[in-house]
């Protein structure tokens, strides 16, 4: 029997040099969850209520970013749950314009789109 390491993705890819991840790029963007509720040493009923609150609608918020990124629908915000590029989405000329309010709001391109085979040309090695 063969005692030889099975190949890891970036060498079943074919790619073996040519790979980069964002997770390795200074160009990466994550937001950080907030937790408004961290400090609390004492729970009141009322606070109790809040944080179910407060967690459902994160739950809901999630979702509605899974089922975005999943239909590759553009994010007109800055997600809460898929790192994005900065880079990209600072060089992009891709705007929405909300037409009741009226300002031009950025795309942001979602790491997962931009990097989907592994051959960003815009990686930069942290």
């Amino acid at each position: 029997m063969d005692s030889q390491v099975s190949p890891g993705k970036e060498q079943m890819r074919g790619v073996e040099d040519e790979f980069v991840k964002c997770e390795k790029c200074i160009h990466i963007r994550m937001n950080r969850p907030l937790e408004p509720f961290a400090g609390v040493r004492t729970w009141t009923p009322e606070l109790l209520e809040r944080k179910s609150k407060w967690d459902e609608d994160q739950r809901k918020q999630k979702q509605l970013e899974r089922e975005r990124f999943l239909a590759k629908l553009d994010f007109d915000y800055e997600p809460l749950s898929y790192p994005w590029c900065d880079k990209l989405t600072e060089d992009s000329d891709r705007y929405v314009v909300d037409p009741v309010s009226g300002p031009p709001r950025k795309i942001y391109v979602l790491c997962g789109y931009a990097n989907e085979d592994g051959k960003c040309k815009d990686f930069t090695p942290l």
